[in-house]
């Protein structure tokens, strides 16, 4: 994964707040993805850096299919941040289950077999 320059960052991080600030809410989404790429984010990757960055001072930046947008109301913000967290959970559910690969606690056919258990009509295949 390329890492986006922090001069580029710095400045899409900027551009994308005003946008976001000028034009609020949901139906604004996909001028916003626009508006990076006049700012040199072109990969996806590089997009989600600058809603991280921009996430972590704070800013409301809510998203959905539609794109990214400054939530406008608390329901629309806890929605958001719901999301965010069960992303997380899950995030960190997958990492540990990993670990227990790792750590000898299963093997990687034992993790197969729990996930997917066949049925005696399945042995055979």
């Amino acid at each position: 994964m390329t890492i986006v320059k922090k001069e580029v960052l710095e400045v899409a991080c900027r551009r994308m707040f005003y946008f976001m600030r000028d034009n609020p809410g949901k139906h604004h989404a996909y001028a916003l993805i626009m508006e990076l790429d006049l700012a040199g984010v072109k990969r996806g990757s590089d997009v989600r850096s600058v809603i991280h960055e921009l996430r972590m001072t704070g800013i409301p930046i809510c998203s959905s299919f539609h794109g990214y947008w400054i939530g406008q109301t608390d329901e629309e913000i806890q929605k958001c941040a719901g999301r965010l967290m069960k992303r997380g959970f899950r995030i960190i559910a997958a990492a540990r289950a990993m670990i227990r690969v790792l750590t000898g606690q299963m093997s990687m056919e034992q993790i197969i077999d729990e996930a997917f258990p066949l049925g005696k009509e399945d042995a055979d295949v």
